[in-house]
């Protein structure tokens, strides 16, 4: 079943997450409860009224990159790239790790900060 492994490996992670950061899963747990409560699941409706808990979701799948690149692409021109010529033709894989620890856009990327 495509999916689940990814699936699986991510919740896995977030849970390990959590419990290094007992003030992020105290912060979570309290939007959790405030917009959903606890006598019900939540559902998409609820989405729009849970930034924090989207934000600890996204911070996982970043934090924890368990597919490090995407699928192959093929230039459809020559093109230079950062000082580098890359020519039409040339199949590429885009590195996820590196954008998800870039310190330029995330400033401390070995942190594990949802906000």
């Amino acid at each position: 079943m495509a999916g689940a492994e990814t699936t699986s490996t991510t919740l896995a992670w977030m849970c390990a997450y959590l419990i290094c950061h007992p003030q992020v899963q105290e912060k979570l747990q309290d939007e959790i409860d405030r917009v959903v409560g606890r006598e019900r699941l939540p559902n998409l409706s609820n989405r729009s009224s849970m930034p924090y808990t989207e934000a600890v979701i996204n911070e996982s799948m970043r934090f924890s990159t368990i597919i490090p690149f995407s699928i192959f692409h093929k230039v459809s021109e020559d093109i230079e790239f950062h000082g580098y010529s890359i020519p039409k033709d040339t199949m590429i894989a885009p590195n996820f790790y590196t954008a998800h620890f870039d310190e330029d856009v995330w400033g401390d990327p070995h942190n594990f900060r949802p906000e």
